[in-house]
Order: C-alpha cells, then sequence, then structure tokens
C-alpha cells in the first residue's frame, strides 16, 4: 500500500527527522514548513 495517512500531530514531529527527510529528498523544504512547522519551532 503506497503512502499512509501518518500517525499523531504532524506539527510535533521531530525536526531532526524532518531535516533528516528534506536531505533525502522525501518531502521538499517548502512541505515541511507548510505541513510539519519545520523550521518554525515544532516539536
Amino acid at each position: 500500500m503506497p503512502g499512509g495517512g501518518g500517525y499523531g500531530n504532524p506539527q510535533r514531529r521531530d525536526q531532526a527527522s524532518l531535516a533528516h527527510d528534506i536531505e533525502e529528498g522525501f518531502v521538499t523544504a517548502e512541505r515541511a514548513q507548510t505541513e510539519y512547522g519545520y523550521g518554525q519551532g515544532g516539536k
């Protein structure tokens, strides 16, 4: 099954994990900021 809805509040996603996902190309920096609060003090 491709993709999934995920688990938990995306705004609470670990910032280091998001940085890794951006580096690996799993998510763009723009999407990480809008969907996960990356770089906006999200936890």
